[in-house]
């Protein structure tokens, strides 16, 4: 548990002085960084360990990518785990919201494959009654996820979003990020909404 507490403790101060502040790291140095490296291949999906070496070892984004690309769906939506806390394979926003954001950090544009794919799959999900997207599928139920990824807990018995600003709102960050808004979505109209 010591080492998991290390790792954590590592990550939010390099976010900190890295990430939020764009400054030089001033807690740990360069063997911290490569010890929590070791750890993190050691105890954690490809996918971290691809996203840990590029954002605090400077290799390539192209490994994030291709690590991000197996948890796609044909549909252009994220899925397969992506969230670890629940085990549903196929698509949901709150997955491919995450995916998008490991997009943004390793620079990927509009153009790029994996983009165009989230974001048809996110403008198609699109509840239009509900001014919003579902969180998580009620499919989700079928398969094993921590309590909290429960469909019920999210979604009222009239099947009203309790919670319609998650992930709606990042959502609606990252099309205004990519630049996204096609004629048959007003993106200002649901920024407004989402505010509200």
């Amino acid at each position: 548990m010591e080492l998991i507490e290390k790792l954590l403790w590592y990550s939010f101060v390099v976010i900190d002085h890295v990430l939020l502040r764009g400054g030089v790291m001033k807690k740990i140095g360069r063997a911290e960084i490569e010890k929590a490296y070791e750890a993190i291949t050691k105890d954690c999906r490809p996918l971290e360990a691809a996203r840990f070496a590029f954002l605090f070892l400077g290799d390539s984004a192209k490994a994030v990518v291709r690590e991000l690309e197996g948890f796609q769906n044909p549909g252009g939506g994220f899925g397969k785990a992506l969230e670890p806390d629940f085990r549903y394979p196929g698509s949901s926003a709150i997955a491919t919201s995450f995916a998008i954001g490991v997009m943004v950090e390793t620079g990927l544009d509009r153009k790029h494959r994996l983009v165009k794919d989230a974001t048809r799959y996110l403008l198609d999900s699109f509840d239009n009654s509900q001014r919003t997207w579902y969180i998580v599928p009620p499919e989700i139920d079928a398969y094993p996820r921590a309590i909290w990824w429960d469909y019920s807990g999210w979604v009222k018995e009239d099947s009203d979003i309790i919670y319609p600003g998650n992930p709606g709102a990042e959502i609606v960050g990252y099309l205004w990020h990519f630049d996204i808004h096609p004629g048959n979505f007003d993106l200002e109209e649901i920024t407004q909404e989402m505010m509200n």
